[in-house]
């Protein structure tokens, strides 16, 4: 076990768990773009939110590598979503 953000996890994650945070990053990230969107008035706002969005945009490919280094079968809806998320 290793320690992150303050809290133990376990470096191996069951092909479940790696599903399921898959699909919550998307959805992070999805929020983060439209949260992005919006706010255009304050540029520390904007940059908080392009930092929130990269660190989510991130953290979706690490897990979607793993997953395919796994042979994991992702959806192909996931696919689709990340590729109009970050194209």
């Amino acid at each position: 076990m290793k320690k992150r953000r303050g809290y133990m996890v376990d470096n191996i994650l069951t092909d479940e768990q790696l599903l399921f945070r898959l699909d919550r990053s998307i959805k992070e990230c999805k929020l983060s773009q439209v949260y992005l969107n919006d706010v255009v008035d304050d540029y520390g706002k904007v940059k908080v939110a392009k930092l929130r969005f990269e660190f989510a945009r991130h953290e979706y490919l690490n897990l979607l590598k793993e997953a395919k280094a796994r042979g994991l079968k992702v959806a192909e809806e996931n696919k689709r979503i990340a590729n109009l998320l970050f194209n």
